[in-house]
């Protein structure tokens, strides 16, 4: 075995995982524990500060998924999940059954109807966002700023004042 301790954490089954440890191990020489342990401990040296964006409101959220979603499809969502078929990728695969694909599919199978087909992805979409939003106020670290009525520019400007205050406070 390369990497005992990987090969104990990793299920027999998951196939892309223990790809991903030998194709390290191939690339770098080292075992992804290692690698993990190393990239631990050096996290710790760093002098890192994470940013979260959220909205007061979660309809604003939920407006901005909706048109996200609507802007890919304008933009060639369906063509490009019937090249992917076409091109001979089962829609079991774990990427065609990520969000959008797996919906976008089944509409082009005759199983969803257009109107389904887009309903479903944007609640999905949805329930994802709120799932990583569970997720990452679970991580203290993670300093969060209110986007509601903000452009980007605006909020740059409010990180770098806050990383400016931070590196002041030092």
């Amino acid at each position: 075995l390369v990497d005992p301790d990987a090969a104990s954490r990793i299920h027999v089954n998951d196939l892309g995982r223990l790809i991903r440890a030998l194709e390290v191990h191939a690339a770098t020489g080292v075992t992804l524990t290692d690698w993990h342990r190393r990239n631990k401990a050096e996290a710790a040296t760093r002098d890192v500060r994470l940013y979260g964006l959220n909205f007061a409101d979660r309809r604003i959220l939920y407006e901005c998924i909706e048109v996200r979603v609507d802007q890919m499809i304008a933009a060639g969502f369906v063509d490009e999940v019937r090249s992917l078929l076409e091109f001979g990728y089962a829609r079991d695969l774990k990427p065609m059954q990520s969000l959008g694909y797996r919906q976008i599919a089944a509409f082009l199978a005759g199983e969803l109807d257009w109107g389904q087909a887009v309903a479903s992805t944007k609640q999905e979409t949805r329930h994802f966002a709120r799932r990583q939003l569970i997720w990452f106020r679970a991580d203290k670290r993670i300093h969060w700023l209110d986007a509601t009525d903000k452009n980007s520019q605006e909020l740059a400007d409010e990180i770098q004042t806050d990383l400016e205050s931070q590196s002041n406070g030092r």
